[in-house]
């Protein structure tokens, strides 16, 4: 496990997943025939829960649901079979990373959300923002990454001065509380992939 905390507490892992070239092709190929459409992500603002502002939060997402094991795809439909290959793919190789993450700073969490797969196609973004809120408490922060041929789409932490273009098959880990507000600048050329979700 290669990892380097670029910030007190923004931990980035590499080489995540073994044979994750076009893993995000896979999955664009595994939506279609499982008749799956990207959603307009959605945003929780103020009094406003839940709804979608491209003002905001402009990117396209689906959901894969955490089982919080590897489960057994036999006699489940093409669908059903799509989102178990993911989890057991995504909860193998991130699992041990978000345990050795809550090991590092003394961190223990009980509940894991969905894991959260994001497209950013040209000129896409997220406006600043932090991933804890009121009704939806959370800890910890992760993030993915599928691919890195596009250009634009830094991560910024900027109350640590730090904007970070992520490469392919690298996760970052940290923490959901106000210190660590993040966006991500638009997409200016090509098709950002990443894979988000959070514990507490």
């Amino acid at each position: 496990m290669i990892k380097k905390e670029i910030a007190p507490g923004i931990v980035v892992y590499s080489d995540v997943i073994i044979d994750s070239d076009n893993l995000y092709n896979d999955i664009e190929e595994g939506m279609s025939s499982a008749m799956i459409e990207w959603q307009n992500a959605r945003v929780t603002e103020g009094e406003e829960q839940n709804t979608v502002n491209t003002m905001t939060r402009n990117t396209s997402t689906i959901g894969i649901p955490y089982l919080g094991k590897i489960e057994d795809s036999v006699s489940q439909t093409f669908f059903e079979e799509f989102h178990t290959n993911l989890n057991n793919l995504f909860f193998k190789n991130f699992d041990p990373i978000e345990k050795d993450y809550m090991a590092t700073y003394g961190i223990k969490a009980d509940w894991h959300d969905q894991y959260g797969i994001l497209k950013y196609g040209k000129d896409q973004f997220f406006t600043n923002h932090i991933d804890d809120h009121p009704d939806f408490h959370r800890r910890m922060s992760t993030i993915y990454y599928l691919n890195d041929n596009y250009l634009g789409g830094e991560i910024n932490f900027p109350r640590f001065g730090i904007t970070f273009k992520p490469k392919a098959n690298q996760m970052i880990i940290f923490p959901s509380t106000y210190v660590y507000n993040h966006s991500v600048s638009p997409v200016i050329d090509g098709e950002r992939y990443a894979v988000v979700s959070w514990l507490k």
